[in-house]
């Protein structure tokens, strides 16, 4: 009978993002978790339309460039939008 000896998990280098492109207030960096208002894909832009507004606004890359124009029309009250999305 043979036992397999546990092997420590291979350590990630840490890599820094490049900073995301930022106005007015800081909004929290986005995660897996955070996902499209409208396909549920991952998000890659949050905005935040107004001072009193609880939930911002969360795009994947592909709806941040649909509404990228009608979005910075509306001039949000801050907005994070994660590099390479406007490419």
């Amino acid at each position: 009978m043979t036992t397999k000896t546990p092997t420590a998990p291979t350590p990630t280098p840490s890599v820094e993002a490049p900073p995301a492109i930022m106005t007015g207030e800081a909004l929290q960096p986005l995660t897996l978790a955070d996902r499209c208002d409208s396909c549920a894909q991952p998000g890659q832009s949050r905005w935040k339309m107004a001072a009193t507004t609880e939930e911002p606004l969360i795009f994947c890359g592909h709806h941040t460039r649909r509404f990228l124009a009608k979005l910075r029309a509306s001039t949000p009250y801050a907005s994070l939008i994660n590099p390479g999305v406007i490419a």
